[in-house]
Formats: structure tokens, C-alpha cells, sequence
């Protein structure tokens, strides 16, 4: 914490020598201890989301890929049955549990079919996360909806 105070009083010297007239000196010290940091492609997902709060911050560790799932347990070393606790075919994974599994496949067929889409989810982690987050961008009732259904399910 120290280190990070006296990091920031380093930045705010930098600024205040090069102050430049069109912007204020708080929004040069904001960019600045921004950084350069990408943009994650799933903060449409996360924000404007009616979901419940429980809901969506499991939504936001899967995303992450923090999620608890059994081959993160077993990397800690703790003694679990490695298969899947839904469908009992594979091993739990994040995308096996989220992507691939039968019963989460089930799952979202039955609440496309509610929500009147029929639409093809990735195969993949990549494929699957772009999915949603094309589906959650933007202001509209589907885009909303997208948002919440998904945090519920997840």
C-alpha cells in the first residue's frame, strides 16, 4: 500500500511539470495511473445487468476464469472425483461445464426456445464468450435480457 502511495505521488510530480492546458490535472492523473490496460471484452456483460448481485458476481469469476470448477480444485491439491458433476462423461472444466457439456447444452436450448431465438453457441471457450457478449451489447430489451439470463445461468 505504502509502495503504491508513493507511486502515485511520483505520477502526480510528473504531471504537474508537464500540465498541458487543455485537460485538468485530475484526468492527466487518472490516464496516468490508468495505464495501458486492455479492454476486456465482456464488461458489456457486467454492467446495466438486472441479474441479482450473487448472480452476477459468479457471472464475473467465470468470466475471469476464477470460477471454483473440480481441475482448479484439483491444481490446489484438493481430493475430488475429476468428473463432471452434470453429465458424468468428461472431466469438469470451465468450458467443458459452460461449452461443451450435455446437460448445460440442454439447458440452453430450453431458455433459447423461452426466449424465442434460435441461435448456435460456440464450440469453445472463445467462440462462446463472443457469443454472449455480441448478444449483451447495447441498450435494447434483448441485450438486457441476454445480460440477465446469462448471469442466472452461470
Amino acid at each position: 500500500m505504502v509502495r503504491q502511495i508513493l507511486s502515485a505521488r511520483t505520477v502526480l510530480q510528473q504531471i504537474q511539470h508537464r500540465q498541458q492546458a487543455k485537460e485538468s490535472m485530475i484526468r492527466q492523473f487518472y490516464y496516468q495511473l490508468l495505464g495501458n490496460s486492455p479492454r476486456v471484452a465482456w464488461k458489456s456483460m457486467m454492467f446495466k445487468n438486472k441479474a441479482r448481485p450473487k448472480a452476477i458476481f459468479t457471472m464475473w469469476l467465470q468470466l475471469q476464469g476464477k470460477l471454483l470448477t473440480v481441475d482448479r480444485l484439483i491444481k490446489w491439491g484438493v481430493n475430488v472425483d475429476p468428473s463432471c458433476s452434470l453429465c458424468q462423461l468428461n472431466d469438469e472444466t470451465r468450458d467443458h461445464l459452460f461449452v461443451s457439456c450435455s446437460f448445460t447444452k440442454t439447458v440452453w436450448q430450453k431458455i433459447l426456445q423461452w426466449m424465442r431465438r434460435q441461435e448456435v453457441i460456440g464450440d469453445n471457450w472463445g467462440q462462446h464468450q463472443e457469443w454472449i457478449t455480441q448478444r449483451a451489447k447495447g441498450r435494447s430489451y434483448g441485450a438486457q435480457l441476454y445480460r440477465m439470463v446469462y448471469a442466472e445461468v452461470v
